[in-house]
């Protein structure tokens, strides 16, 4: 099976050369950095009931190699043998909210995180995987991995779980970057913010160390700050070459969220990703919705006009490649090019000014109807000067489900009785 998967990924290499050189360069890499190893002929020939070949091919445009650890072989497969363990994954809009704390703020990524985890060597040989460079004529090569591969199911846990025990181990003389790590972490991202540009370079030194006490290299490191960004440099810097006299911050995502480092605001960019069809299908929908990722709700009642239309199109039972029927279509080529507009919108990352406030409040306001229902938050910051701000924090949006039987507006009337509210 392995074999023949292999042919097939083969057939795709020869036919475009500039593919098939990134490819091998990857498999390369992985030799050259330890991560896979070669086995002899001897070696290859030696089989224990854990002995294991994975498919390999490449599913993005990075060109970053993921092995199928489901493919099945007589009834079984790796990850059919493989635990997923406990989600030590952290709550994304956690760690936004938190990023969004304080003025200076500072992220970073650990480079190759998951090829940092080595995999036990009595269970490498279930990580083998066969591959001969492009064109080659030679029999295929075995190979073994010795850290863990995407595509197995038990990677995220595996490697979170390494990168937290690092930070228990080391608590004792890096407390307050162990806590950074258990909750400033998403996957191998690292965002953080902080009262002061000294606090916020002291802990990434900190964190630099600790991670590579575990075997873990943050990089890429970057600021709104060019102070922060001057003194992170020997860490390594997302943007080495960035001219702090002369250059603009550039824009990078926070999390998937486009954030613009020279204004310290987040941003929106999703009309020059639209691209409207002749003929607008259900399919075609979906595809435009998937690309306004706004996870606190910046734009939440831009995107509830599409949830809406979303679910009438769902009424009308159409088939995916259907073309939608007229009024639905207009409505739909409507809000693609009204998306365009959101470039115009910022919206400050920090949710304090400079001063230090003296109160905070949140203020949290949520309605409902026959349509769907929502809520927004927001806070309000008093400092000693009596100056008084007000900052959007996230919001929240929900049609009403298809098959509701009650009015949503009755359900939420009946809700509010239960409660005094301020006046």
């Amino acid at each position: 099976m392995a074999l023949s998967r292999l042919f097939q990924i083969e057939r795709r290499l020869n036919r475009d050369s500039s593919y098939a050189k990134r490819y091998d360069d990857v498999i390369q890499e992985y030799v050259k950095l330890g991560h896979a190893r070669l086995l002899s002929t001897e070696e290859a020939k030696r089989r224990i009931p854990k002995t294991n070949y994975m498919p390999h091919t490449s599913l993005t445009t990075k060109t970053r190699v993921v092995f199928d650890c489901s493919a099945e072989c007589e009834g079984t497969s790796l990850n059919k043998n493989l635990l997923r363990g406990p989600n030590y994954l952290l709550n994304l809009l956690g760690i936004i909210l938190r990023f969004r704390k304080h003025q200076i703020h500072i992220s970073s990524d650990i480079e190759k995180m998951y090829h940092q985890v080595l995999v036990p060597e009595e269970y490498q040989d279930a990580f083998r995987f066969l591959y001969q460079s492009p064109n080659s004529t030679s029999t295929p090569h075995t190979y073994r991995m010795i850290v863990h591969v995407f595509g197995a199911i038990s990677l995220p846990s595996t490697c979170l779980f390494a990168l937290n025990k690092t930070a228990e181990d080391n608590k004792t003389k890096f407390p307050d970057a162990a806590a950074s790590v258990r909750i400033s972490f998403y996957v191998d991202n690292y965002l953080d913010s902080f009262n002061s540009e000294e606090e916020a370079i002291k802990r990434a030194r900190q964190l630099k160390e600790l991670s590579q006490l575990g075997g873990f290299n943050l990089n890429k490191w970057s600021s709104s700050s060019r102070k922060v960004i001057a003194a992170l440099k020997p860490l390594g810097l997302a943007k080495p070459e960035l001219d702090l006299d002369l250059d603009k911050l550039p824009i990078d995502r926070a999390l998937g969220i486009p954030w613009d480092r020279e204004i310290n605001a987040f941003t929106f960019k999703v009309g020059e990703e639209i691209q409207l069809h002749a003929t607008p299908t259900k399919r075609n929908l979906v595809n435009v919705v998937a690309t306004v990722y706004d996870p606190l709700g910046f734009v939440a009642s831009v995107v509830f006009a599409m949830k809406m239309l979303t679910q009438e199109v769902w009424r009308t039972k159409l088939d995916w490649d259907e073309e939608l029927p007229e009024h639905l279509k207009c409505r739909f080529q409507k809000w693609c090019q009204s998306l365009s507009n959101l470039a115009r919108i910022t919206v400050p990352r920090c949710l304090v000014n400079e001063e230090h406030p003296t109160t905070q409040r949140i203020h949290i306001f949520a309605d409902a109807s026959q349509l769907g229902f929502g809520a927004v938050a927001y806070v309000r910051t008093t400092y000693a000067s009596e100056r008084v701000d007000i900052s959007f924090i996230m919001a929240k949006t929900h049609v009403a489900p298809l098959n509701n039987s009650r009015s949503l507006g009755s359900n939420f009337k009946e809700l509010s009785k239960l409660y005094t509210w301020p006046q």
